[in-house]
């Protein structure tokens, strides 16, 4: 890195500092050529010949006298290797020099750059032949390659004697040791302020073009955030504007003697552009932030950072490290991503290839001036202009690309237009008849499940409601409908003689159409089983656990068909309307709420079963029971009941109800009225999912529980109801002891008919049917407490010998086996 140093004599202060700059600006508002206005004559080279006076005894090649060409560059040189000193050189004033100054003509010298600290002199290494120095030694203070542009002292020449420019180049280890020039030059200082000033002038001229492409760029980055790889170019002629101000004739206008400041800023400088043209070079040609460049980019960034804390040595280290990587590391990388570009035929990369190329060309001119091989001007900062101008006719020619193709599309925008107004009419015909065969089809399928839904009870004692709201509404012509997965019905039947009162809530797998499918199914074969129960009398004669077995298995045969495919959920029991003992299966449903004296609760249900379509062999079917007490309310909905959309949350996404509790609030709140519950449900959000509600109710309109507490007469009536069931059930205790078969087969029965809660009697009555020989009635009151309890070890041996008495050996050995692992778990 170059740096310039510019000593001004006092004498020369004023002109140089309000003028100087001045005629910079103006240089090239001129029309005039060079040879017009500095003298071919008037500028002297002192390059060549400089008489050795001393290098500290280093080199012992050297001896005074002995001829050293300048410039010159020892810090490849073995002898001065870890040099800590000087080497002093003369050179004699040209004859024309003295001339000019007898004749007290003012003559100024041009040292070219030198490292690492110099001083030049006059005749006398005095302060008073001083011409002046770049750095220093004691304190240590780089001179960074300094320029000397000054005045030769006057008071210094000696009229009529030898007169000597004294030069004295000093280094220190770890330092280079050069006098580089390229030119040292010595002429009339109006010539030589002249001649600094045009290269000044280009100097400003060139960062101003680079500020400007990089201030154009970063304000297109502003308008167009989308091309971001406009603000990498713009940071990258900004930050290379700087480096190239700090590395020029600028830095001594700009700096002074601030060189701490100069080295920081041109480093920071160098670290952000590379950063910069980095990240802009993938992003332009990729699309996209590799790794590698990200990360490449932060690191040259954190250098940056680091080298405005850090002294000149850490400085030194922390460039010699980057320029390493950079050169086996990201200068690859970039010329890869621009060949491979280029490659493939994108004729912005071959662009910048060729830019690339003049860079390289301008180095190696560049580099064969400075070691002397040819005579001629500096190019390179001409051809990093042309590369960052390149860059910027890239981007421009991109630009034009794109505002070629909106010009484009804007005069075939009316066109396209009209016929994008076509096509979406089309399509939005076409969307209206698929929408209107939908709704056709919507409707129909309604159409088919209201004969399979509804609430067909007619009884005094067991009165029951029904509630469904499906998701999915529709409108088909005039008519207005809705379509979902849930079913509910209700039916009054018969089993055994006495009046039942069966209910079913079911929910399919799926929305709308699919949902409805399901439901469909569920419903034609429910309505089916109890069709065939209004018809038949084998279906009548059926225990109510039977009964719900056969229908239970009847579904789930149908639903695992579909293979995993459409599952449903569901609740559906039967209420025994004379005892109040109602039986209910649980397939995965929301469990069953049972409101009573104004308190609402889940119901215990230890044997939910699977969801029908669920194939699982070791599935035990359990039928629950719950004996009602007068003014009990039962409601079974499904899972819309819990499905309530609370809001919206800060990241946009729903709230959704996940406390299953607040419906039993609900169902508190609005006294088990469906209704009321549903408008409560609703307060409390948007429901997303289809909703359906039954409600039983036993004995609604009988006296509270209250008031049987305070009235005697009821209360004489409940003590009597009490006391025959402990009669009856004691006669026939005490009948199985005395083994009394025939009546405890007679008389448990119609005990059972009255009180169907007792399920102990179940095996009372099964096992004095087996012994009086009736297998096939035994089977069934045994078979009933199996479903009741499935744990039941005693039932399942009893069970398991009636089932092998009458032939049926399979079910007898899966019982057996069901009895022994109960007896173990015990165990």
């Amino acid at each position: 890195m170059t740096k310039l140093k510019f000593l001004i004599p006092s004498n020369l202060h004023r002109f140089v500092s309000q003028k100087l700059l001045i005629f910079c600006l103006v240089f090239f508002l001129g029309n005039c050529e060079r040879a017009s206005w500095i003298a071919e004559d008037s500028i002297l080279s002192l390059n060549g010949e400089w008489e050795f006076i001393s290098d500290n005894n280093t080199n012992p090649d050297f001896k005074k006298g002995t001829k050293i060409t300048v410039p010159f560059d020892f810090s490849s040189d073995d002898v001065y290797q870890n040099f800590d000193g000087c080497i002093s050189i003369r050179h004699a004033l040209p004859e024309k020099v003295r001339a000019w100054m007898n004749q007290q003509t003012s003559v100024a010298i041009d040292s070219g750059h030198s490292s690492d600290f110099a001083e030049f002199y006059l005749n006398e290494t005095s302060k008073l032949g001083l011409i002046g120095k770049t750095g220093r030694r004691d304190p240590y203070l780089s001179g960074q390659d300094g320029r000397i542009v000054s005045v030769l002292p006057a008071a210094a020449f000696r009229p009529g004697g030898e007169n000597y420019i004294y030069a004295k180049v000093c280094t220190i280890p770890g330092k280079p040791f050069h006098w580089s020039g390229p030119k040292v030059s010595l002429g009339l200082s109006e010539s030589i302020f002249k001649k600094f000033g045009l290269e000044l002038s280009v100097a400003f001229l060139l960062a101003a073009v680079y500020i400007s492409v990089g201030l154009y760029h970063l304000l297109l980055a502003v308008r167009r955030p989308s091309d971001i790889f406009n603000l990498y170019f713009g940071l990258f002629a900004i930050f290379f504007s700087i480096f190239h101000l700090t590395n020029n004739s600028t830095a001594e206008i700009l700096f002074g003697s601030h060189r701490q400041l100069q080295s920081k800023v041109d480093q920071v400088s160098l670290m952000m552009f590379i950063g910069s043209l980095l990240l802009f070079i993938a992003r332009f040609f990729q699309g996209k932030h590799p790794k590698f460049a990200v990360y490449s980019a932060a690191l040259y960034g954190f250098v940056g950072l680091l080298d405005i804390f850090v002294n000149q040595y850490i400085r030194d280290l922390l460039l010699t490290i980057i320029a390493g990587l950079t050169v086996v590391f990201v200068l690859p990388y970039i010329s890869f991503i621009t060949g491979r570009s280029a490659w493939k035929g994108n004729s912005d990369a071959r662009l910048l290839l060729g830019g690339v190329a003049l860079i390289a060309l301008g180095g190696l001119h560049d580099y064969a001036v400075t070691n002397r091989l040819i005579n001629s001007a500096l190019i390179m900062p001409f051809t990093f202009l042309a590369f960052i101008l390149g860059i910027a006719f890239i981007l421009a020619n991109r630009f034009v690309r794109v505002h070629n193709e909106v010009e484009e599309l804007n005069a075939s925008l009316e066109e396209k237009v009209r016929q994008r107004t076509n096509d979406l009419q089309k399509s939005l015909s076409e969307i209206k008849e698929l929408k209107h065969q939908q709704d056709g089809d919507y409707f129909l399928t309604s159409q088919l499940m209201q004969p399979l839904a509804g609430n067909y009870g007619h009884s005094e004692i067991v009165r029951a409601e029904i509630l469904c709201r499906q998701k999915k509404r529709f409108q088909f012509r005039n008519w207005q409908g809705e379509l979902g997965g849930d079913l509910c019905a209700v039916y009054s039947l018969k089993l055994k003689g006495r009046p039942v009162l069966v209910f079913f809530n079911g929910d399919a797998m799926g929305k709308s159409m699919q949902g409805a499918g399901g439901a469909l199914i569920m419903g034609t074969i429910f309505k089916t089983i109890v069709t065939r129960t209004q018809n038949t009398l084998e279906m009548q004669e059926l225990f109510p656990e039977h009964w719900l077995r056969r229908c239970y298995h009847e579904l789930k045969s149908v639903f695992v068909s579909f293979d995993g495919r459409m599952l449903i959920s569901m609740v559906v029991g039967i209420v025994d309307e004379e005892s109040g003992l109602m039986y209910f299966v649980n397939a995965e449903h929301p469990q069953v709420v049972m409101y009573r004296d104004g308190r609402a609760d889940f119901l215990s249900e230890n044997g939910m079963l699977r969801k029908v379509g669920v194939e699982d062999p070791e599935e035990v079917f359990v039928v629950q029971t719950l004996q009602l007490k007068p003014n009990d309310v039962i409601l079974i909905g499904s899972d819309g009941r819990d499905d309530v959309q609370l809001g919206i949350n800060e990241d946009g996404n729903q709230i959704i109800n996940e406390d299953e509790r607040a419906f039993l609030r609900d169902v508190e709140e609005a006294k088990a009225e469906l209704l009321q519950i549903e408008a409560l449900i609703h307060s409390r959000g948007d429901i997303i999912d289809d909703l359906s509600l039954v409600r039983i109710s036993y004995k609604e309109e009988m006296t509270s529980v209250a008031d049987i507490l305070d009235d005697p007469f009821q209360n004489q009536q409940v003590s009597d109801a009490i006391s025959e069931k402990s009669t009856r059930r004691k006669a026939l205790r005490n009948a199985i002891e005395e083994k009394d078969y025939i009546y405890v087969g007679s008389e448990g029965q119609k005990y059972l008919e009255k009180y169907p809660d007792d399920s102990a009697v179940y095996l009372w009555v099964s096992y004095a049917l087996a012994r009086l020989g009736n297998y096939d009635k035994a089977i069934d009151f045994g078979e009933v407490l199996l479903m009741r309890d499935p744990t039941h070890s005693k039932n399942l041996e009893h069970l398991s010998k009636l089932h092998y008495k009458n032939g049926n050996k399979v079910r007898a050995e899966a019982l057996l086996a069901a009895s022994k692992l109960k007896s173990d778990q015990v165990l």
